[in-house]
């Protein structure tokens, strides 16, 4: 079920602030587990983790029209190398590139955070939490695996399913796993020169969990100012844009081209209306 809500105010100088937005499904202070393979066979053998090979795993969101703040990521690890040391998990964007043998093909792309957790895993299930990363909707991700020791010296090993190349995974709000893109498989990936260049070495999954908070969207407010009034919002991401209208009844809604400034924490734009209404939204690119 979708909502919409519509919060105005109105002032001395007959502007009014306007904030639409539409909200689906439910949220909780935790976080959702959007995807989990974690209950599945480990039936695909494993993905091997070390300085010189990385592992990774390609995600995409679903479609809360505000995005995701994500909360964390779990993995579930096999033995490890005595040696093995300096786990990292990461969350990469997605990059496509064009000079695949069978032609574009997806692979990890720049590193957008680290997310904290034990640099030693232990067998079996092991969390990782984020801080400050914000998904957006409908957007490929991927989750990026490494070590710090080489495979001569110790190597940490990822446990996977067996996936199925021509159906997406898809769970709730629909995040998915993809199957394909194109005509190249765009699902578990593998890296033996610390992420220069990739493969996708077998039909697999990592066995992992993502759990993250669909964003809500932020409050806008008027102010009294000098010979106009100051709009007020949040700072917030993903992020949101002010847009004014002329007339609520129709749909010709501009961008604003005043400069927004940031005090605390806080968006502020100064209005200096002239004669007649101005109406003003924030709105989800």
């Amino acid at each position: 079920m979708k909502r919409t809500f519509i919060i105005s105010d109105i002032s001395i100088y007959t502007v009014l602030a306007v904030f639409i937005f539409v909200l689906s499904g439910s949220a909780c202070a935790q976080g959702i587990t959007y995807i989990s393979m974690l209950g599945t066979p480990n039936n695909a053998g494993f993905g091997i983790v070390s300085s010189n090979s990385w592992a990774a795993q390609a995600f995409q969101t679903g479609t809360a029209p505000g995005g995701y703040e994500l909360d964390s990521i779990q993995v579930i690890m096999w033995y490890p190398d005595d040696h093995a040391a300096g786990f990292s998990l990461s969350l990469c964007g997605n990059n496509v590139y064009s000079g695949g043998v069978m032609g574009p093909y997806s692979a990890p792309g720049t590193i957008l955070g680290a997310l904290s957790g034990s640099s030693q895993p232990s067998i079996g299930t092991n969390t990782y939490t984020a801080s400050g990363i914000w998904l957006a909707p409908a957007t490929t991700y991927w989750i990026l695996l490494t070590s710090s020791t080489p495979d001569a010296v110790g190597q940490l090993y990822w446990c996977c399913t067996e996936s199925y190349i021509d159906t997406p995974y898809i769970s709730i709000d629909n995040w998915s796993i993809p199957a394909l893109e194109g005509n190249v498989i765009l699902t578990f990936a593998g890296s033996s020169d610390n992420g220069l260049s990739w493969g996708f070495p077998a039909y697999c999954w990592g066995q992992f969990a993502v759990n993250a908070t669909p964003a809500i969207p932020p409050a806008l407010s008027i102010q009294s100012a000098t010979n106009g009034i100051t709009l007020l919002w949040p700072v917030s991401a993903p992020v949101y844009r002010l847009e004014q209208n002329t007339n609520f009844a129709n749909l010709s809604w501009v961008s604003n081209t005043i400069p927004v400034s940031v005090v605390n924490g806080t968006n502020q734009v100064m209005i200096y209306p002239s004669s007649g209404s101005l109406f003003f939204r924030l709105i989800n690119p």
